[in-house]
């Protein structure tokens, strides 16, 4: 398997950089956006093949998604059962709703 060190370096700012940001940013993918470079270079230091640098950008990812994602959000996303059929169960079956 090929490792990082027969790849040249991505420059921070270069073309290549800004068009992986931007990549990360339409996919909404923050953490790999703003951890590539860093987990590359590590991933180089290291001697890690392209899969295992992979798996560190995802679980990065992963793992920044779980932090933010708090049992409050998790209930506001689960579907209640709950929702309003008619405007006659929306106004609690009082009166006619307003011309």
């Amino acid at each position: 398997m090929k490792l990082f060190n027969s790849l040249p370096p991505i420059k921070k700012g270069s073309s290549q950089d800004q068009v992986i940001r931007q990549h990360c940013k339409a996919l909404r993918m923050p953490t790999i956006g703003g951890q590539f470079v860093r987990l590359a270079e590590a991933a180089t230091r290291k001697g890690q093949s392209h899969v295992g640098y992979l798996e560190a950008l995802l679980a990065a990812e992963l793992e920044e998604r779980e932090s933010q994602n708090t049992p409050r959000d998790r209930m506001l996303l689960k579907p209640s059962g709950t929702s309003v059929h008619t405007c006659r169960a929306y106004r609690g079956g009082k009166g006619r709703l307003p011309q």
